[in-house]
């Protein structure tokens, strides 16, 4: 059972190396999806025995990997040992193997086309069956097959593998490295030139033995003649530190072509090849122990980062929602302007609480300056009392406060998302950098504010003239002097657009009273008081806040509101998905699939 259930989950492991390495961004090798495919190669073969532990196709085949640095000499000894064929390409330049190119006896042919075919040995490369003196070079993306009738090699699927030294290998993916798990026993061409690279040997001695690897050292030399006896010993010593378990020396003329040597010249390595190979089961699991636990301790990181990026998003996003006040006071039109310096000025009264002074203060700068508040609407020369010729209407200042109100969310998010511990995280294991916001202001975004302007618009007319209509007959003197916009504005800044929970009616009735009295101070009209100011606040209060006329104007600027907290929720949500994306959730079967591997490694 726990052997059926480990191959279901290499199976789903090997097909998801990309979305582990490309997509969510972990430290996947293509090595290590290729130890997935070698272990469930493997542990298939292993079922297909009863459960046996032996290594190699059905415990009769054994794979070996012919590797070493540009130009040792690989390809001539590959050849040799199919009796001098020229099955792989050798010429005097280097690096002429760009690709696998596997030597099998015809005895297993039916049986490795099946596992070819199946996709159980080397699902991950095209492959192509060749014959013996094509001359193959291989592409990096391939499998090329050959079959001979060589009986010293009939249990043995030989490989000719690109080397891992020259730049031309590492730009084709260092196939030889990358597919290092798959091969039981190892031949190491080391030529002349390399013979004591201790930097090339460790490296290659560290790679093999984690999988669990023979070594057998062929060092070649291109000069005849006797080697003196410290040199000897020293290649020994070589040996040693690669940790193999054999070595031999072959002479032969390198850089001019193919070359056939003289008869049991690789007795000793064929000798070597016909021992049986030991399990690696242990190390290949262990291997892709290490990796899944990796992987899930990295992703358990950058899902409890995940949480904090939310909040710093959100926070991100309502940054630049304009209170109702702003709302209101960067949403009106130049003539409703000439009236707003004198109403900033009355919303300075200490006792509408403290919001209302920061207000006052906010809209007397709107209307003194170009700020982001108004998204630059008036030059810098405008006068209040006087509005340019070419003053734009409330559907443009709409559309200009939107977007000068959107942009500043968007490099709100951008800084959010930069300075956040999750993509601190991301950057730390993947260098890469988060994207920016993507959202636009699109034609439908511009539509939908020119609707909501629109409906603001007759809103507000429809107000002031709620206003002078119920007025009239309470005050005529105060409409006379300052006009009912201006009446109308003031109930407007002062009973809508703060907090109206905080807001109750003894507030607001204060507030009203005083601005009242100030508007016709500034007016020049003198003072309303005693029963005419409660017959006016009384009509406020009963005919005119809570009208369907004063509900219409509050609804539009909190619909306008909610269209510039929609468009920075949207964007924030956007980059949330992006970072998200690099996060593997609890219940994807790929998080199961490491979880059951990593226990599986343990119970083995």
């Amino acid at each position: 059972m726990i052997e059926s259930n480990l191959l279901d989950v290499l199976a789903r492991l090997g097909g998801a190396a990309d979305r582990l390495r490309r997509v969510l961004r972990f430290d996947w090798t293509s090595q290590t999806e290729q130890a997935v495919w070698a272990a469930r190669f493997l542990l298939e073969l292993q079922s297909r025995l009863g459960g046996g532990r032996a290594s190699g196709i059905a415990g009769e085949l054994s794979l070996v990997g012919i590797v070493g640095g540009a130009s040792s000499g690989k390809s001539t000894i590959f050849n040799n040992l199919l009796g001098g064929r020229a099955v792989s390409r050798v010429t005097a330049r280097g690096h002429a193997t760009r690709g696998l190119i596997a030597a099998v006896h015809e005895r297993h042919r039916d049986r490795v086309e099946a596992m070819l075919a199946s996709g159980l040995l080397f699902p991950a490369f095209a492959r192509c069956t060749s014959l013996l003196d094509d001359d193959i070079a291989g592409q990096p993306d391939a499998l090329h097959v050959v079959y001979h009738s060589v009986d010293a090699l009939r249990d043995v699927a030989l490989f000719d593998t690109p080397d891992f030294t020259s730049e031309p290998a590492r730009v084709e993916g260092d196939i030889a490295l990358t597919t290092l798990p798959w091969y039981d026993r190892l031949i190491v061409i080391i030529d002349h030139e390399r013979w004591f690279d201790r930097q090339a040997i460790g490296h290659l001695r560290d790679e093999s033995a984690r999988f669990g690897q023979r070594r057998f050292v062929v060092f070649n030399r291109g000069q005849a003649g006797p080697m003196a006896e410290d040199q000897q010993e020293r290649l020994a010593q070589q040996a040693g530190r690669l940790a193999a378990d054999g070595f031999q020396m072959i002479e032969f003329r390198q850089g001019r072509g193919r070359c056939t040597f003289p008869p049991n010249t690789l007795a000793p390595l064929l000798q070597r090849l016909a021992e049986p190979i030991l399990s690696r089961r242990a190390p290949l699991l262990r291997f892709l122990g290490r990796a899944a636990t990796s992987v899930l301790n990295n992703n358990g990181e950058r899902r409890s980062r995940l949480a904090g990026l939310s909040v710093a998003l959100e926070r991100a996003a309502l940054s630049a929602v304009p209170s109702r006040t702003d709302c209101i006071a960067s949403l009106m039109t130049s003539d409703e302007k000439r009236h707003l310096d004198v109403i900033a000025r009355t919303l300075r009264v200490r006792e509408t609480r403290e919001w209302l002074a920061r207000q006052a203060d906010r809209i007397r700068q709107a209307l003194r300056r170009r700020v982001p508040l108004i998204g630059g609407m008036l030059p810098a020369s405008a006068s209040v009392a006087g509005p340019a010729a070419d003053a734009p209407d409330r559907a443009t200042v709409g559309w200009e406060v939107f977007c000068a109100r959107c942009r500043r969310q968007l490099a709100a998010i951008d800084e959010a998302v930069s300075g956040s511990d999750f993509w601190s995280e991301i950057r730390r294991w993947t260098s890469i950098e988060p994207p920016p916001s993507r959202k636009e202001l699109n034609e439908q975004c511009r539509d939908r504010i020119n609707a909501l302007m629109t409906r603001l618009d007759a809103a507000i007319k429809t107000w002031t003239a709620k206003v002078e209509s119920e007025c009239r007959g309470v005050a005529p003197h105060l409409l006379g002097a300052v006009g009912a916009t201006a009446l109308a504005g003031a109930i407007v800044l002062i009973a809508v657009a703060g907090p109206v929970t905080a807001l109750t009616w003894p507030v607001i009735s204060v507030a009203l009273g005083k601005a009242v009295a100030t508007l016709l101070a500034s007016a020049g009209a003198g003072a309303v008081a005693g029963r005419p100011l409660t017959r006016l606040l009384v009509v406020i209060q009963e005919k005119l806040l809570g009208s369907d006329e004063f509900l219409a104007v509050g609804e539009a600027v909190e619909e306008y509101r909610q269209a510039i907290a929609q468009f920075g929720r949207a964007a924030a949500a956007g980059c949330f998905a992006h970072a998200q994306a690099l996060v593997l959730p609890d219940d994807d079967e790929l998080t199961r699939a490491l979880t059951v591997l990593c226990d599986a490694v343990e119970a083995d």
